[in-house]
Order: C-alpha cells, then sequence, then structure tokens
C-alpha cells in the first residue's frame, strides 16, 4: 500500500469516480496527473474535498480530455487553467506552467512548465503538496517538496 493510499476514503463515490476517469484520460493520452492545491489541503486536514483540482503535465486539448471524462468544458483563461462539468460537478484543471512577471503587481506571462516548476510558483507551501494518480485512479504519492504538510499541522 503506498503513502498515499489512505486518503482514499476522504473522497467521495462520485469524485472517486472522476478521479478514476481523468487518470484513464491521462493514460490514454500519454500525460501525468496530479491533485492539488486545496483538494490535497483538505485531505491532509482530515476533511473532504469539497473539489478537484488537478494538474496535468503534457500537451493535450481540454475538449479532448472533456470527452474521455464525459464532460463538458465550460472555461478556459489564457493562464493555461479549465474547468469541466462531469456530471454536474464542476472540476477545475491546469497544464503545468511557469510564471513570470514583467512588473510587481501585474498579470504574469505563463507558459507551459514542469510539474515541478507548477508546484514551486503557487502561493503557499501548503498549495504546494500534490498526490500523484497512478493505475486505476489509485494514489500513487504524495509530493510536498517545501514541507507544506508539516505547515498544516501547525
Amino acid at each position: 500500500m503506498s503513502q498515499a493510499n489512505p486518503f482514499k476514503n476522504k473522497f467521495s463515490e462520485k469524485h472517486l469516480k472522476i478521479i478514476s476517469s481523468v487518470e484513464s484520460a491521462a493514460k490514454i493520452s500519454g500525460m501525468s496527473i496530479y491533485l492539488v492545491g486545496g483538494t490535497v489541503r483538505d485531505i491532509l486536514s482530515n476533511r473532504s474535498p469539497l473539489d478537484l483540482d488537478f494538474v496535468i503535465e503534457g500537451s493535450f486539448d481540454s475538449q479532448y480530455i472533456a470527452n474521455l471524462i464525459g464532460g463538458i468544458v465550460l472555461q478556459e483563461s489564457r493562464f493555461g487553467t479549465f474547468k469541466i462539468d462531469v456530471e454536474r460537478e464542476i472540476v477545475d484543471f491546469a497544464f503545468s506552467r511557469e510564471e513570470s512577471y514583467l512588473n510587481p503587481g501585474e498579470l504574469p506571462i505563463v507558459k507551459k512548465g514542469t510539474f515541478r516548476q507548477d508546484l514551486h510558483r503557487r502561493d503557499f507551501t501548503m498549495n504546494s503538496i500534490a498526490i500523484a494518480i497512478g493505475e486505476n485512479g489509485e494514489f500513487s504519492q504524495l509530493i510536498d517538496p517545501f514541507d507544506g504538510e508539516n505547515d498544516i499541522r501547525k
């Protein structure tokens, strides 16, 4: 049993079904998929997540992913994020990305990056934690490069 599998019981059946569908879509498309941000923070705080936030490392089209998971693309942004409605559940997705700022207070310049670069650009250590999604929607690895789990405990 991997380190993150005990977190599986925090998800609703609907969320588990969506996670499995997203993992299957990622596998078909040759992408890596991770749960991130508030979803992971809630799990580590011993709460059931209210929503699902994914980061996907790889190249793909949001409509293609929506088709694979049986959803409808609701919104896309120029920052590499999009929302898909899956059976009346709004699921957030982002391409792994990196950001740079020409001047403080300006909107970022966003380009595709690695998963590690995506974690590094996040605002707080507790939002820089991820759970890798493996075969059949199984949670394969907790990734916490900035010790955010310790910050949540504090």
